[in-house]
């Protein structure tokens, strides 16, 4: 297994890993990529072994999907560390939501410590089967982290042959400059046309680079999480950027981000963006031998 077109899922024998397992199974199937399967084990508590929910995770996937390309890799350490480490040079990395019920845990620590260190896109899975349709929903900025997210939705929309709904809001624009004069002087109609030049702007270069992907486009002054809530409901995934770059010092996730991992109910991916070049690691291929080094056995 190289390390292109690579999917990683963490497994830990949970209900919420388990159904993180499935959605990345299908998700890999469809795309033409292979499946890593990663269970990380405390030092303190257990060791690599053969009992361990990989056994569990690789017959589940091979009840469904019997010629996807599988392995599964055990590791010992700090779980967010490790799966970190293992989102060098995936495709994506996907996690499941750690827990139910009350709205501020639900999110799990794992989840969001990765959430704010992965190298890849990081798919956080809620939990309960579902029907959806073959649609990517985005939210669209004008920066860096929105240009991301965007870039990856249509790529995604692609494999799939998938719509694209793409939502942008001013809502955020409207809190921030409510109390200044330059929103009281601007006329509804001339505030609403900037926005949809800005809209408009933004995905022209991705039209152009996936002409074969419909879009449908939705403008609104509604705060953004709840639009996107809205469109996602029956929606394969929603697809956010960060609101800060990797390796920064401030919270790289923004609000909207925080809030559609820990609350909407279809799996959302979280999409980041470097600060500056990024270089390939001297041990880039780490991995790999890994994978080698626990397959060898089986030869």
């Amino acid at each position: 297994m190289s390390d292109d077109h690579r999917i990683v899922v963490g497994v830990d024998g949970t209900r919420s890993s388990d159904n993180a397992l499935r959605w990345a199974a299908e998700f890999a199937a469809k795309t033409g990529r292979s499946l890593l399967l990663v269970h990380v084990a405390h030092e303190a508590r257990e060791a690599p072994g053969p009992d361990n929910p990989l056994q569990s995770a690789e017959a589940l996937v091979a009840a469904g999907y019997p010629d996807l390309t599988t392995v599964g890799v055990a590791a010992t350490g700090e779980t967010a560390v490790q799966l970190v480490r293992f989102s060098q040079g995936a495709d994506l990395l996907v996690l499941g939501r750690g827990r139910e019920g009350f709205l501020p845990l639900r999110l799990g620590r794992v989840a969001h410590r990765v959430l704010s260190r992965a190298v890849c896109p990081t798919a956080v899975v809620p939990g309960g089967p579902r029907g959806f349709a073959n649609t990517i929903v985005v939210g669209v900025s004008d920066s860096i982290g929105g240009g991301a997210a965007l870039r990856f939705a249509f790529a995604e929309a692609t494999r799939l042959g998938a719509d694209v709904v793409a939502v942008r809001s001013w809502s955020e624009v409207q809190r921030r400059l409510g109390a200044s004069a330059v929103l009281a002087l601007t006329a509804p109609d001339t505030w609403e046309s900037q926005e949809r030049t800005v809209l408009s702007d933004c995905l022209l270069p991705l039209r152009r680079a996936y002409p074969s992907v419909p879009v449908r486009s939705v403008l609104t002054g509604e705060p953004t999480e709840l639009v996107l809530d809205r469109e996602g409901q029956n929606a394969r995934m929603v697809v956010v950027g960060c609101r800060r770059a990797d390796g920064g010092r401030l919270p790289r996730l923004g609000p909207v981000a925080s809030w559609a991992v820990r609350d909407f109910d279809v799996p959302v991916v979280v999409v980041g963006h470097p600060a500056g070049s990024v270089e390939r690691p001297a041990d880039a291929d780490w991995c790999d031998k890994l994978i080698a080094a626990q397959l060898e056995p089986q030869r």
